[in-house]
């Protein structure tokens, strides 16, 4: 599969590396999860039981949630269309 795992513009890699951001989400939409982490950790109220599903980070979190779905419907587009034109030449 094709590597998207662009570099951040944001964030640089300590900074990422110190939020403890698996290298599996670190692709094209790594700023959006890095601004998601950077909210709840310097939120005072995060020790809170469902505090990332109903705190003021819960925006960031979607855009995040949306910025994965965009990615993989353009790999699954870019996929299926070399897969058409396979099947075209072939």
């Amino acid at each position: 599969m094709e590597k998207d795992y662009l570099p951040s513009d944001k964030y640089s890699r300590d900074e990422i590396e110190a939020m403890k951001v698996p290298y599996v989400f670190q692709d094209a939409c790594v700023d959006q999860i890095m601004d998601y982490r950077l909210c709840v950790s310097n939120s005072r109220y995060n020790f809170l039981p469902g505090f990332a599903w109903i705190g003021p980070c819960r925006q960031l979190y979607d855009r995040w949630i949306i910025c994965q779905s965009n990615r993989e419907f353009e790999i699954k587009e870019k996929r299926r269309s070399s897969l058409k034109l396979i099947e075209e030449s072939g």
